[in-house]
Parts: structure tokens; C-alpha cells; sequence
């Protein structure tokens, strides 16, 4: 099976995203080709603003399923999209698609935004541009710990995007932060699409640290252009081996009980979560809170 994690279908707000506003068709001299990556070949999905031409490119690229982020930073430089949209092409092209919600950690209704998503939608998982909201924050912010409280409860993962252009400076894609927030809620799965580039060794050693964190490469800056295909995303295991397949999307458990808004780290049934893996002990690495060398 081939995944493609980020795909952006020429739909609603998908077309009035960033990325998608700067295409430009790749020049002839290589010269005037920009670092920020936005020259692509031109997609016919793309110039005739179809979903079913999508479909068909998929198809052909061989990719069996395609996961739509929804996005919700209140940055009209970057776009969003609602996640109402994302649940449209849901139902109109039933298992192609994996959705995950676009939340805003600044929205006050964030917290009943995903259960009703989770709950009502069957989306099976979070997407976040923390620095990209306005006002831009780390993905370490406090607001984002209730988040991984409730996804955790719902037994579903959470994508944050962090990269050289993910915030207003490199200090945003810097993963080192995250240790204290991945262990305390060591059973959600944290998706980092992009990679932390270009501070992916410090990604790939916060994974070796905590096995919830996946770190996810691509071809492209973005999967904007069907057959680009992302890699897979990378697992690094206790083992100190890299499992070379995407991992299973947690199907989460809708019909379990669950109060909104809860108190960070108040977990509910957490061995309903999807991930069991406990992070090594101090013989390997300092992922005991005991070990003198903390991250």
C-alpha cells in the first residue's frame, strides 16, 4: 500500500492555500528556479481544478490512499481549510481518503472541533501549523498539551508541521523542545511532516528518545502535485532499526465516553490508545526521568 500523507486536492480551500496560489510552471533556465520549491510541472488535476483528474493520477502513480490535512491557522498568507471540505470528499469518494483535522490551538471550540470530527466525521487524526498561526506559537505552547490530552483520549495521532518555513524563524522547527511533551503523553502518535528540516539529526535523535514521534520526509516541499509521492515515514525503534513501511493510522475508538476540555495528562482507558511501545531505559538512552542526561 502506498500512502501519499500530505495531498492537497484542487478543491474549496485547498486551492486558495499558499502553496497552491504561488504555482508556477518550472522555467527553462535552471538558474531562476527558487529555493522555496513552488515551480512544478503543471498537474492537469491542478489546471482544471478537478478531484475526479486526481483520482485518476493517483491511480496511475499507484497510490492506494491519500490523507487530507485540514488547516486552521487564521493566517490568510498561508490559507485554510475547513474541515467541513475535508469531510465533503470524504463522502463523495468513500476510502480514498484519510482525514485529519485542521485545529487551531488559539480557537477557543479547538477542543470540541476534534471530538466532533473524530466523533461524528470518522477523521483519525489532528493537523497542526502551530507556526503558522497568528499569532505564531512552538509546538510546545501549553495551548497544544490539552490537544494530545484529547487525542490520546480518542485514540487517534496528531501531524505537527515543523520546517526552515514553518515559523518565522529556525527556532520553530526545533524538536529538542518537544521530549518533556512527547513522554508525558507517550501514547499519541506524533506525525512531523517536513521533518524538522533542516534540523532533521536532532528529529531523528528525539525519535530515537521517543518511540511515539515519527518524523515523515517527501519528495517535494508538499504533495501539492499527485505523483509526487512522499516517502515513507520514518520509525526509528528502540532497537536503533528504522521500520521502512508508513505505520498503521489508529482507527480510535468513537463510541467510548469522553468528556471535552479535560485537565492535561487526566487520561481516559489509555491502553485503548494505539501505541504501547515504552520508550528505552537508560542503558540505551536518557529516556528515564531518573537519568542525569536530559534533553
Amino acid at each position: 500500500m502506498v500512502i501519499d500523507f500530505r495531498i492537497r486536492p484542487p478543491y474549496k480551500g485547498f486551492m486558495n492555500l499558499g502553496i497552491v496560489r504561488n504555482w508556477q510552471s518550472v522555467p527553462d533556465d535552471p538558474r531562476k528556479m527558487r529555493p522555496t520549491g513552488f515551480e512544478r510541472l503543471p498537474v492537469p488535476s491542478m489546471e482544471h481544478a478537478s478531484v475526479d483528474m486526481l483520482v485518476d493520477e493517483m491511480k496511475a502513480a499507484g497510490i492506494t490512499k491519500g490523507v487530507l490535512h485540514g488547516r486552521h491557522t487564521g493566517n490568510a498568507r498561508y490559507g485554510d481549510v475547513s474541515n467541513a471540505e475535508v469531510n465533503e470528499l470524504l463522502l463523495r469518494y468513500p476510502g480514498l481518503f484519510v482525514a485529519l483535522a485542521g485545529i487551531s490551538p488559539n480557537a477557543p471550540d479547538a477542543l470540541e472541533e476534534i471530538e466532533h470530527c473524530v466523533r461524528d466525521w470518522g477523521f483519525k487524526g489532528v493537523a497542526l501549523d502551530p507556526g503558522w498561526c497568528s499569532p505564531a506559537m512552538y509546538a510546545t505552547d501549553p495551548k497544544i498539551e490539552p490537544i494530545l490530552d484529547l487525542c490520546q483520549q480518542l485514540g487517534v495521532f496528531v501531524s505537527i508541521t515543523m520546517s526552515a518555513y514553518g515559523g518565522p524563524d529556525l527556532s520553530y522547527c526545533d524538536p529538542t523542545p518537544l521530549v518533556p511533551m512527547l513522554r508525558k503523553f507517550p501514547k499519541v502518535n506524533v506525525v512531523i511532516p517536513h521533518g524538522c528540516w533542516p534540523k532533521v539529526q536532532e528529529a531523528v535523535g528525539v525519535a530515537l528518545l521517543c518511540p511515539n514521534l515519527l518524523p515523515r520526509t517527501a519528495i517535494s516541499s508538499c504533495a501539492t502535485c499527485p505523483c509526487a509521492t512522499n516517502t515513507p515515514m520514518l520509525r526509528i525503534r528502540s532497537s536503533n532499526t528504522a521500520s521502512s513501511s508508513p505505520p498503521a493510522i489508529p482507527s480510535g475508538d468513537s463510541r467510548r465516553p469522553l468528556k471535552t476540555g479535560k485537565t492535561p495528562g487526566s487520561n481516559l482507558n489509555p491502553s485503548s490508545a494505539p501505541c504501547t511501545t515504552t520508550p528505552p531505559s537508560c542503558s540505551g538512552f536518557p529516556a528515564d526521568p531518573s537519568c542525569s542526561a536530559q534533553y
